[in-house]
């Protein structure tokens, strides 16, 4: 007598009487996939929000040299809170969108205390002014009065605004125009000079940064300039006298060791920034001379940039933002005086447009790009979800 194996029926292979349909009408239900979308090419491929193209790169480096100087001549050039306030504002906006808060906060880290101190020294040193706020005797019996006065205190602010938004523009400069883009702008008219100053620019930063690592190194070896090095466990300890002259004679002891280990510290960091400094001069220029590079040569870019209409109408803006601030100046703030008393100050609010449209044309262009890219994306997204055929299921 002959059994027959029993095949258990798993949840993968159901049954047949409990499900009657055949193979034909199972794969006849079955909705077909839709084909991938083919890859768009290249010069369709739009970037993400996060990788906009960038002001310095969709322009040509003349144009932005030129915006660069009106700016910074219209900054310059006024003195009035105002104006520079609206200066210091979209210079940091403009730094925070091309760059990011760290530069901002590190730039600000160096203006501020400066600011800071133009003030204070301005108001205790000029004592110009119609207005006093202040007046008192010198201490320790030095003869004299010291007048605080508002002309002097405002003057001092005006001055210390000015300051922190050239800083902050210089800042911003250093995102738009790096050292191969200055060699492209003045390398045919001063070779030698151009290559200095570039090589400079790119060397302090630099320096900074060595700087910064070999005095972590130092702090990991405990030869840092802010922590001493620490006691050997095996170094035998003195018992604690409880007289006054013995223990600030220790004190003095203990800190002028502190005194001389970061001495030690200070000096091992510059022995060895300096050598770091010569061997990177050295290949520098090892790899000029492998290249044949002649000094006062004029050379060509590895970059060739050329000047669009995109290029002339920005430029145009420029020149007509920077021609209607001149006459800003010239019509409200040509009797603009500090001392003895504050007249020539009054500015209508209309009269800020030029200059705001002139310190803004980067992030005019920087967010017209981003609302033409939001657009395009969402006019593709749109087409493409009309143009895909509706699948449908056929039964039998």
């Amino acid at each position: 007598m002959t059994t027959t194996p029993h095949t258990p029926h798993t949840a993968h292979t159901p049954r047949t009487a409990a499900n009657p349909r055949t193979a034909t009408d199972r794969r006849a239900t079955i909705t077909p996939t839709p084909p991938p979308d083919p890859p768009l090419h290249p010069l369709q491929q739009r970037p993400t929000p996060a990788r906009l193209p960038h002001f310095a790169e969709l322009l040509h480096p003349g144009a932005v040299a030129c915006w660069f100087a009106a700016t910074i001549v219209v900054t310059m050039t006024t003195l009035h809170p105002a104006l520079l306030a609206a200066s210091i504002l979209t210079a940091a906006a403009t730094l925070t969108v091309y760059g990011s808060t760290r530069q901002l906060t590190r730039s600000l880290r160096f203006a501020l205390p400066l600011a800071a101190s133009i003030i204070i020294l301005n108001a205790a040193f000029n004592h110009r002014g119609a207005t006093t706020l202040l007046r008192t005797r010198l201490p320790l019996s030095i003869p004299g009065t010291f007048q605080l006065t508002r002309e002097s205190l405002t003057f001092g602010a005006a001055t210390a605004l000015l300051i922190c938004a050239t800083l902050l523009w210089f800042a911003v400069w250093q995102l738009f125009i790096p050292s191969d883009k200055f060699l492209y702008l003045f390398g045919r008219l001063a070779p030698r000079t151009a290559l200095l100053t570039s090589m400079i620019i790119r060397w302090v930063p630099l320096t900074a940064d060595r700087a910064r690592q070999i005095r972590t190194a130092q702090k990991q070896l405990w030869v840092s300039t802010s922590t001493p090095a620490p006691v050997p466990h095996d170094q035998p300890t003195h018992r604690r006298k409880p007289h006054i002259i013995r223990a600030a004679a220790r004190a003095i002891v203990r800190h002028l060791g502190a005194l001389r280990t970061a001495t030690h510290g200070a000096v091992r960091q510059a022995g060895v920034l300096m050598s770091w400094s010569a061997e990177d001069s050295i290949l520098a220029a090892d790899s000029m001379r492998a290249r044949a590079y002649t000094p006062g040569q004029r050379r060509s870019s590895w970059r060739n940039y050329r000047f669009r209409t995109r290029d002339a109408l920005f430029l145009a803006a420029t020149l007509v933002a920077a021609s209607a601030q001149l006459a800003v100046v010239v019509i409200w703030l040509r009797h603009l005086a500090w001392y003895p008393i504050i007249r020539g100050a009054e500015l209508p609010l209309y009269a800020l447009v030029p200059a705001l449209l002139l310190f803004s044309l980067p992030l005019l262009l920087e967010g017209g790009e981003y609302f033409r890219w939001i657009r395009n994306s969402h006019n593709h997204s749109h087409s493409h979800s009309h143009s895909q055929p509706v699948q449908s299921t056929s039964k039998t």
